[in-house]
């Protein structure tokens, strides 16, 4: 039987934030946030680059972004994964974690487009 990892939820409901690291990272959590219809929470700063130099200026770890979402606040940043941990009583989520989220929209996709079978079990 196989096990899904819905880490990712933890990200969206505030309970945990997600690592972001590199370029590449940021575009998977970018396309990620696209995918959830939350793209507009970056704002005008959709590149890594963007991020790196608001980290600059406030003084911040410029190749680490543990990314906070929540309804209220909307998209916030910490660069200290000993904070995180301790607020958070676990490690911060790595990028992987979305690996479930999009295998999940790619099965979904797939269903989606299948004329052939019928899902109906009643």
């Amino acid at each position: 039987m196989k096990t899904c990892n819905y880490d990712w939820i933890k990200f969206l409901s505030g309970t945990n934030v997600l690592k972001v690291t590199n370029k590449q990272e940021f575009n998977e959590f970018k396309n990620f946030l696209n995918e959830c219809g939350l793209i507009e929470i970056l704002n005008n700063d959709t590149e890594y680059s963007d991020w790196q130099h608001l980290a600059s200026i406030n003084g911040k770890d410029e190749n680490v972004f543990l990314f906070e979402y929540n309804n209220h606040k909307g998209l916030t940043w910490w660069d200290s994964v000993k904070e995180a941990e301790d607020w958070y009583g676990e490690p911060p989520l790595e990028i992987d974690v979305l690996k479930e989220f999009f295998d999940k929209q790619i099965i979904i996709k797939v269903e989606k487009n299948d004329d052939e079978i019928d899902y109906n079990f009643d």
